[in-house]
């Protein structure tokens, strides 16, 4: 997966590095899909550090709570994700340069953890690209109902109850009883 900063029309990496406190960086996620079946990419999260560490300090989460773009929220800047090309094996953010207050460091470091789910599989509260518009949030891929946790915190409830299924599958695959008592899926 890359993420490369792009030049103003997408179309090739910027030809420079530096950008001054106004710039706006067009930043690009994609994934090479090769002979997998079709995938569609997410940004879970991403930090910024003045060091390679993402765990370092100071640190500012601008994509957080499984993709949700909350720098616009929180500093009023104009970062937003760019509307999903046909291609949803790419995700372009755009973002507003900053700086960390009273550091003179040159360099800021971002990283991000990406990831993707099969191009057929809905989008959830889990799985989503969405930024903030007015004082709602909007998702790239349309399904703006996803987004109506960013302001508090997308919990994977919702996938929980699938790992349960795995779960008792698992365990009736090997020859166990998953709820004592209980004579479901036995046949009796």
């Amino acid at each position: 997966m890359l993420l490369p900063v792009s030049a103003d029309d997408w179309s090739s990496p910027r030809p420079s590095n530096v950008y001054f406190l106004g710039d706006v960086l067009n930043i690009q996620a994609s994934v090479n899909q090769a002979s997998h079946v079709p995938l569609r990419l997410f940004v879970d999260s991403c930090v910024a550090t003045l060091t390679s560490d993402p765990t370092s300090s100071p640190s500012y989460t601008f994509i957080g709570n499984y993709g949700c773009l909350i720098d616009a929220k929180v500093t009023g800047s104009s970062s937003h994700f760019m509307p999903r090309p046909q291609d949803v094996t790419k995700l372009q953010m755009v973002l507003d340069a900053f700086r960390f207050h009273n550091d003179a460091n040159s360099s800021i470091y971002m990283t991000c953890h990406l990831k993707v789910t099969a191009a057929s599989q809905a989008v959830d509260n889990l799985d989503k690209a969405c930024y903030p518009v007015g004082n709602s949030w909007s998702s790239v891929d349309g399904s703006d109902q996803v987004c109506s946790c960013c302001d508090s915190s997308c919990s994977p409830v919702s996938k929980s109850r699938y790992f349960g299924r795995y779960r008792r599958d698992l365990a009736f695959k090997e020859g166990k009883d998953p709820l004592p008592g209980c004579a479901c899926g036995t046949g009796v």
